[in-house]
C-alpha cells in the first residue's frame, strides 16, 4: 500500500499477538514512530445484497469516508 507517497506494509495477526508483532518489527529494525497498530475486525461471513441495496450502501459508506474523525470503513457486503 502507498501513504503520503510512502510505501507501506500491512501485517494481519491474530489481536492477543498484537504486542508481540510490534516487538518483532521494533526488533528488525523499524522505527517505533512509523509502527502502527491497530484492531479490525474481518468477517468471515459476506452478506448477499442486491445491486439495489449494494448502491444505497456505499453512497452511505462514501459520506463515511468524507469525514475528517473516520479512517477506515469496512463492510461484508457481496452482489
Amino acid at each position: 500500500e502507498e501513504c503520503d507517497g510512502e510505501a507501506q506494509s500491512r501485517v494481519l495477526v491474530d489481536p492477543k499477538e498484537g504486542s508481540l508483532m510490534s516487538e518483532a518489527l521494533k526488533s528488525m529494525g523499524f522505527d517505533e514512530e512509523n509502527i502502527k497498530v491497530t484492531l479490525s475486525y474481518i468477517s468471515k461471513a459476506p452478506v448477499e445484497v442486491s445491486d439495489e441495496e449494494f448502491e444505497k450502501n456505499m453512497e452511505i459508506i462514501d459520506a463515511l469516508e468524507e469525514l475528517d474523525d473516520v479512517d477506515d470503513v469496512h463492510h461484508n457486503m457481496s452482489n
